[in-house]
């Protein structure tokens, strides 16, 4: 019961993920993005259940918010 939950919880999530990703590359627009980062509990949760039980959703969440998650200072510039 508690794991099929959790599955629906990463599965929502990595939805969400996969669409502010898609939503950012084909527009530049962040406010999805911003939207996830308000929720930056519920992505952990996610993110960890996956990494114990489907390593592979897992890291297709952890490349969908890759560029939010990580810090300002180590991103390279942008090249156009």
């Amino acid at each position: 019961m508690l794991a099929e939950a959790q599955d629906r919880h990463l599965a929502q999530w990595l939805a969400r993920a996969e669409a502010a990703y898609e939503e950012r590359r084909a527009s530049g627009f962040e406010l999805l993005l911003a939207v996830l980062m308000d929720e930056l509990d519920n992505l952990r949760a996610a993110l960890e259940y996956a990494l114990t039980t489907d390593p592979t959703r897992g890291l297709r969440l952890a490349a969908a918010v890759r560029h939010q998650l990580a810090p300002q200072h180590n991103r390279a510039p942008r090249m156009a």
